[in-house]
């Protein structure tokens, strides 16, 4: 529910998505890591949440882009600094 929360994915209407995806984000983070870090763990299963690999789960959104306001968010697939350069070396 954090996750969905955060903006991991999107409500969907596919029967017990959540747990779709708990297995999904089950073997990548440890339950340690929750337990002892949630904040640590909710940023990487954001990151998994957007990766390629999640597209086939319900409610995927895609590859995450952080909104300037976001104070860099976890990106997949480079550095938040990268991206930031990108943009402005685009515009």
């Amino acid at each position: 529910g954090e996750l969905r929360t955060a903006g991991g994915y999107a409500k969907d209407t596919t029967p017990f998505s959540e747990f779709l995806w708990a297995d999904y984000l089950r073997g990548k983070i440890p339950v340690e890591r929750i337990r002892e870090h949630f904040a640590k763990a909710l940023k990487e299963a954001l990151a998994h949440a957007h990766a390629q690999d999640a597209r086939y789960l319900p409610g995927w959104t895609g590859v995450f882009e952080p909104r300037p306001w976001d104070g860099g968010g976890a990106q997949a697939g480079g550095s938040d600094a990268r991206a930031a350069g990108a943009r402005r070396g685009a515009a």
